[in-house]
């Protein structure tokens, strides 16, 4: 026959009761449980493993552990390790509890799991009636990892910190590395990778310089989300590029405070203003507005600083602006001391006034090859090197100025003419006609030594005829051919008005 050893046992009650000795066990066939004794304590200590007679499937170990379950009807399928772990539950089922007073306030609350000393209600965290949380705590039962019931993550503490550690030994660039990967589901049941964090080694230096690395999924990624940022280990924040260098397309905020954009065939920088008018971007030296750049209904502006000049850029013009508004008879273009080279212009200028008799809309200089003509007939052979006559336009007004030389003689017949290089202009009351100064050497013998000679260009032509008067007559007449040596010369003054 087999032999059966038994231990003293009996109900809760006379358990409770019974103070067994030193070493003794007793088995208490209320909660299925042993009870280890001292032989000092009424009760022992439970440290039973089992099935509660009054719920289904609960497992406890540890002294009082499951407690509350003594007599009630309790739900099932808990587990209680520690001292009071799950010691006020009545109906709660499928809840875990490790440490000692752990989960000891929950009562109703399903399905939570909890290490530490955490009793369902501390910390500002009460889930004494909560389902389906995940509480990691210290020994004082201070909450220091949290998961809700909706996936929420809470680490929390007086000093807060998450650490990703890799073992593996190298200097490798991007080694080292520790990521923290993003992943969603679509409407479909498909597992999508949306974005990606990681740290890991910059360089192959055997150092400790490092790239915090950014990956976005642009929608067809798989499971390797594209780069879209990194901060370098010279804390350099790269959007678009993995290396810091203005050729580079991308962008770069770096920690001395200027920047580097790069953009293919495109605008680098946009600035955009919404709503009113005003300034788009504003300039600043050592936090005082040095400058600005806007829109007004006008158009676009540039303003320096105040008290100085800016410029506005109109459908077809360019204005001054002054202390941030539009000026008038202000602002100076250049200085005494600061000039511009040169002003390339098409149409005119207005000096003084900005009605059409201030526009000066024409400099001009060069050199006319002069011509004599007789009213008859007639030409003359210039001498080389004696022949150019200079001229000079400014607005309307030419003035022909230089001297000339005949060489082998001339045919002249009738009223000598000299060319100019532009027509007279017709205006009221023969305003346009042009006169002149001219010196005649080599006249012949037909002058007297006190004849004045000039010249006179009337209007609608492109030739200036040649007058003089006899000392004392008062009288003028024209000069003709026959009256000039063969090789005469001589010097010329004329201003007249054009016609372009």
């Amino acid at each position: 026959m087999a032999i059966q050893v038994q231990l003293r046992r009996g109900t809760a009650a006379q358990n409770n009761a019974f103070t067994g000795a030193i070493g003794e066990l007793s088995f208490d066939t209320t909660a299925n449980q042993i009870r280890v004794h001292n032989g000092s304590t009424a009760g022992g200590f439970k440290i039973g493993i089992g099935d509660f007679p009054t719920g289904t499937n609960n497992v406890a170990l540890g002294n009082t552990a499951l407690d509350h379950l003594d007599g009630v009807s309790p739900g099932g399928n808990n587990t209680a390790v520690g001292h009071d772990a799950l010691t006020a539950n009545t109906t709660a089922s499928f809840n875990t509890a490790i440490g000692v007073s752990s989960g000891s306030l929950i009562t109703t609350g399903q399905k939570n799991t909890i290490v530490g000393s955490f009793d369902g209600n501390e910390g500002g965290l009460d889930i004494r009636t909560s389902s389906n949380y995940i509480v990691l705590s210290d020994g004082d039962g201070n909450p220091r990892l949290i998961i809700d019931n909706n996936g929420n993550v809470d680490i929390g503490g007086e000093t807060t910190e998450l650490k990703l550690k890799n073992t593996t030994h190298e200097d490798t660039d991007g080694g080292r590395e520790s990521k923290i990967t993003f992943q969603g589901e679509q409407s479909g049941g498909e597992q999508s990778v949306l974005a990606q964090i990681q740290a890991s080694h910059d360089g192959t230096s055997d150092d400790e310089k490092a790239d915090l690395i950014f990956r976005t999924n642009d929608g067809s990624d798989g499971t390797s989300p594209t780069e879209a940022a990194r901060i370098d280990s010279e804390r350099n924040l790269l959007v678009g590029k993995t290396a810091s260098s203005g050729a580079t397309v991308g962008a770069e905020l770096r920690p001395s405070g200027d920047s580097r954009f790069t953009r293919a065939s495109g605008e680098p920088i946009i600035a955009r203003r919404n709503g009113s008018d005003g300034g788009i971007i504003s300039l600043q030296k050592d936090g005082t507005d040095v400058g600005s750049l806007g829109v007004q209904s006008t158009g676009f502006y540039i303003d320096g600083e105040s008290g100085h000049a800016g410029l506005r850029f109109a459908g077809n013009e360019i204005s001054p602006r002054d202390n941030g508004a539009d000026a008038d008879d202000t602002v100076s273009l250049g200085e005494s001391d600061k000039r511009f080279t040169n002003a390339y212009l098409s149409g005119g200028v207005y000096l003084g006034g900005v009605a059409a008799a201030n526009r000066l809309d024409r400099y001009e200089e060069g050199l006319h090859t002069a011509q004599f003509t007789g009213s008859t007939s007639g030409s003359v052979s210039m001498r080389s090197g004696y022949q150019n006559l200079a001229y000079q336009v400014v607005g309307n007004r030419v003035t022909m100025t230089g001297r000339w030389e005949v060489s082998g003689g001339h045919s002249l017949a009738g009223s000598v003419r000299i060319s100019l290089p532009f027509t007279t202009e017709n205006l009221t009351d023969q305003a346009g006609v042009g006169v002149g100064n001219i010196f005649l050497h080599r006249t012949g013998t037909d002058f007297d030594q006190g004849v004045v000679f000039g010249l006179v260009a009337f209007e609608g032509e492109a030739q200036a005829y040649i007058y003089y008067q006899n000392s004392g007559t008062g009288n003028e007449s024209l000069v003709t051919g026959s009256q000039l040596d063969a090789n005469f010369e001589g010097f010329v003054n004329i201003s007249f008005v054009h016609n372009l």
